[in-house]
């Protein structure tokens, strides 16, 4: 009855060095901080071979398309991947003028 789809879906996902952290802070110390500091990708999906990055938003605006083109190429660098990324701006409004912006970079926008 439905389409049957090759999902792999994760949920806040670290990329990124994170902070340059002082050289005498230890373990766990160091860990934890890093993870603090790094971005987080909100869900990454491959569906059927193909790479998806999520942000979820109550408003899409500028920072949005600047997100999602960062994590684009620290996940491509960090996971090296060969492929094509798409990227997905899922909000409930659009911000005045950047409609155009969003669809030159390819970013595929879902109001809901």
């Amino acid at each position: 009855l439905y389409p049957v789809y090759d999902l792999d879906v994760r949920f806040n996902v670290r990329v990124g060095a994170g902070s340059e952290l002082p050289d005498d802070l230890e373990e766990p110390y160091r860990g934890m901080a890093t993870k603090l500091s790094q971005k987080r990708i909100d869900a990454v999906c491959v569906v059927d071979g193909e790479t998806w990055i999520v942000e979820l938003t109550p408003r899409i605006g500028s920072r949005t398309l600047g997100q999602l083109m960062v994590y684009s190429k620290l996940l491509r660098e960090q996971e090296q991947l060969q492929g094509t990324i798409r990227l997905l701006a899922v909000g409930r409004s659009l911000a005045p003028d950047l409609a155009e912006s969003l669809a030159a970079q390819n970013i595929v926008v879902v109001l809901v």
